[in-house]
């Protein structure tokens, strides 16, 4: 098994808004980091500080986990392999975080269907209720716009496979 170091670099923005920042090397003692097998993929800071992670969780089966970092300990962000539905190969995996900081996640399944799931504060939740296109997608990239609204942009099949851009409304992409 792996044992998960993590080596982060995080630049804080002061809360004024204005152009001083500092930069703060976080090393693998700072974070208390558990021994357990996973691959990190991305990484977001939230407004309060707290190290929010997604990885592949080979201890929940190579699903999907987003694991937290807050007062010196991690724990699991809702269920751990919360996208056991979906199978154990994951390509495209990205994680944002609202205004809210709620995680957002989006990924490519092993079916080539591209999702988003966010945390409703108890369980992970498709957005939108399934894939973000009709058809194939890939290359997926998340961010969350200034009304808390996810957005994606990827390669639809749909439309030989061109550059497409989707943003949810609140019930459809």
């Amino acid at each position: 098994s792996l044992l998960f170091y993590l080596i982060i670099t995080v630049i804080l923005f002061s809360k004024e808004g204005n152009s001083q920042c500092s930069i703060q090397s976080l090393w693998k003692d700072d974070f208390n980091i558990p021994s357990y097998s996973g691959n990190a993929y991305e990484f977001q800071v939230a407004q309060n500080g707290d190290v929010y992670v997604l990885l592949i969780d080979e201890y929940h089966q190579y699903q999907l986990s987003v694991r937290k970092f807050s007062g010196g300990n991690w724990s699991y962000v809702g269920s751990p392999g919360f996208t056991t539905n979906f199978g154990g190969t994951y390509a495209d995996i990205d994680l944002d975080l609202d205004g809210n900081d709620v995680p957002f996640v989006s990924y490519t399944a092993n079916t080539s269907k591209s999702y988003v799931q966010m945390f409703n504060g108890t369980s992970w939740v498709l957005v939108g209720g399934g894939s973000i296109s009709a058809s194939n997608s890939f290359n997926v990239s998340l961010t969350i716009d200034n009304t808390n609204k996810p957005c994606v942009f990827f390669s639809d099949a749909t439309v030989s496979v061109k550059g497409s851009a989707k943003r949810f409304d609140g019930t459809n992409w």
